[in-house]
């Protein structure tokens, strides 16, 4: 048997996308990426971000949709 995400997870997730969604235009770019985790006192490397956007972006255009980003949490929260 296959575990899901439960609505309460999916919900959680949803909300982390939007506020690293800086613009809201339904995407997290490499910037936007950034300057989440400055605010939480993080300074990355480029190469840092880099590795963030690959686990994330899976059709590697440089931004992270919620699909992708559900899809990322998904794995690691159920496995797989």
């Amino acid at each position: 048997m296959t575990k899901e995400l439960s609505e309460e997870e999916l919900a959680a997730i949803t909300v982390a996308f939007d506020r690293l969604d800086l613009d809201g235009d339904g995407v997290i770019t490499r910037d936007e990426l950034k300057a989440a985790m400055a605010l939480r006192g993080v300074c990355p490397t480029d190469d840092a971000i880099d590795l963030e956007l690959r686990r994330a972006d899976l059709n590697a255009d440089g931004r992270i949709t919620l699909r992708e980003w559900l899809h990322m949490w998904s794995q690691t929260i159920v496995g797989g």
